[in-house]
This record gives structure tokens, sequence and C-alpha cells, in this order.
């Protein structure tokens, strides 16, 4: 089972790649980059966005604390 450490440093680590992949969508744009590229790009920034939903539901959990 997974400590709330692990999941904050894997939290931070989603949100920073998030961070990044929309850098490089605005990049994108402004560079006029393939539709399907910046396609791809998207799915994977909304992907990103569930895990970090996700984890951000397991953190507000009351019971992970009591788990440590």
């Amino acid at each position: 089972m997974c400590n709330r450490v692990t999941l904050e440093y894997k939290l931070a680590e989603l949100e920073k790649h998030h961070h990044k992949l929309d850098e490089s969508i605005k990049r994108g744009y402004t560079n006029y980059l393939d539709d399907a590229h910046l396609g791809k790009m998207k799915q994977e920034k909304l992907f990103i966005k569930r895990q970090i939903e996700e984890l951000k539901v397991k953190l507000a959990d009351p019971i992970l604390d009591i788990l440590r």
C-alpha cells in the first residue's frame, strides 16, 4: 500500500509533467505544429490530469492518515 509521502511525490511529478506538456502545446500552436501531434499531446495531458485528480481524491481520504 502507498503511503502519503509516496502519493504526494507522485502528484508533484505528474503536475510537473502536466505543466511541461501545457508549455509544449502552447509552443506547438505558435510554431504551427502538426494537428495530429498536438492532438496526441492534448490526449496525454488529459490522461495526466485525470491521474492528478485521482491522486488528489486519495490524498483527501482521512483513512490514508490512519494507515501511516
